[in-house]
């Protein structure tokens, strides 16, 4: 396309790269793509253009919080979702407190008389 169209915007555009990354994305609903794609596009073609200086001096930080915020989430979600053994160490468990007002747990609280 860029040889076709040496102007336009398909330039810019690595269609291999492009097509490829469609096999490196999670299996996940059509409306999650459509999303990265904006984010994709305002961060990187606006902002690069019309804020470049805020640009070279965020993007590196940016990109780090997201790939930490996807690092942290992966991990909580397996700490929930998985029927994982959690290691025992005083405060792991939620009853170690007996002198709590509620004893541990909320629900071994008796109900007002």
């Amino acid at each position: 396309m860029q040889r076709k169209y040496p102007n336009s915007f398909w330039r810019h555009i690595n269609l291999p790269v492009a097509i490829s990354i469609a096999g490196a994305m999670p299996p996940m609903p059509a409306a999650s793509i459509v999303n990265w794609f904006i984010a994709c596009f305002v961060f990187n073609y606006i902002i690069h253009k019309y804020r470049n200086t805020w640009w070279q001096r965020y993007a590196f930080s940016l990109s780090a919080g997201l790939d930490s915020g996807v690092a942290i989430s992966g991990i909580v979600q397996f700490g929930l979702f998985t029927k994982a053994k959690m290691p025992q160490w005083w405060g792991a468990d939620a009853d170690h407190c007996k002198l709590a007002p509620t004893g541990g747990f909320l629900n071994r609280v008796s109900p007002p008389a």
